[in-house]
């Protein structure tokens, strides 16, 4: 399988967080979603996968190449989709716009227009008096208009209402059908991901817990519950994390069968959704 991008025993140190021996894959042609919880790692992630900070040790190549002495023409095919958009408060859309375009050879005034009346973005109105939808809006607008292959996206819905969070994924879908497209989709909104990725990456502390195929997430846990009285050593080291109350016990395993054939006529054992897969992942035990 193609990959746009290779990370390989990557690690980034700061004072109270370090990203640590990441080895990572993105596979083209296919959105990637990246989860984990706030202050987990993600944005680090992709500002290495960006070249906006450097790695203190390790390779990262992105369409096959490292950033050094390809970085314009890298960074030429990315289209980036930030949480909070770094446009000049007064200038308007248009304004930005006419800034904006002549970065790429490859800007498509014809394609900007149809996404600008798609999502009705006022041309004269300053930056500084659109909602948070309507800048994440044009933040994508920008993004798309250059007919990038590589879609960078780190946490665009955010703070957004319902109906923009599925209008956006909807129009994710519909990127996808060039198969040369590949989306990295960074959220902590797992219910966004289990409608239109393909792979899940799950970060947790600077570490990649998981990198696989959504579906083969799925199939491969099982959410457990069941009386406190069943919880003890053998079955705890089963549980990829679980929650613990008076009543009972609920956990996510990835030993299915084990669980299930030591301790199935004593539980209940039910499909997890992603979220399910997050929360227990996560190392809580509570």
């Amino acid at each position: 399988m193609e990959q746009t991008v290779s990370m390989q025993n990557v690690s980034k140190h700061y004072d109270g967080f370090s990203l640590k021996d990441v080895s990572l894959t993105i596979p083209r042609g296919y959105i990637t979603g990246l989860v984990g919880p706030n202050g987990s790692g993600k944005t680090t992630l992709i500002k290495l996968i960006m070249n906006l900070i450097h790695a203190d040790s390790g390779a990262i190549r992105v369409f096959g190449k490292s950033y050094t002495g390809n970085e314009r023409e890298i960074k030429a095919n990315i289209g980036f989709v930030y949480d909070e958009p770094g446009f000049y408060q007064d200038e308007t859309v248009k304004g930005m716009k006419d800034i904006v375009a002549p970065f790429y050879d490859t800007w498509d005034e014809r394609q900007f227009e149809q996404y600008r009346e798609r999502f009705q973005l006022p041309l004269r109105k300053k930056i500084k008096k659109l909602s948070k939808g309507m800048k994440m809006k044009f933040s994508l607008a920008l993004a798309l208009s250059h007919n990038a292959d590589f879609i960078v996206m780190d946490e665009p819905t955010s703070g957004l209402d319902p109906i923009f969070r599925r209008e956006l994924t909807e129009l994710l879908s519909d990127i996808m059908q060039n198969e040369n497209k590949t989306i990295l989709f960074s959220t902590h909104i797992t219910a966004e991901l289990d409608r239109i990725a393909d792979f899940i990456t799950y970060i947790n502390n600077g570490e990649i817990v998981f990198s696989r195929e959504k579906d083969d997430i799925i199939e491969s846990f099982a959410l457990v519950k069941g009386p406190n009285a069943v919880l003890k050593k053998a079955l705890k080291d089963k549980l990829a994390g679980f929650r613990q109350t008076e009543v009972g016990f609920e956990g996510v395993t990835d030993q299915m069968d084990e669980v299930e054939a030591q301790f199935g006529d004593q539980l209940v054992i039910e499909k997890p959704s992603m979220e399910d897969i997050m929360f227990y992942y996560s190392g809580r035990e509570t």
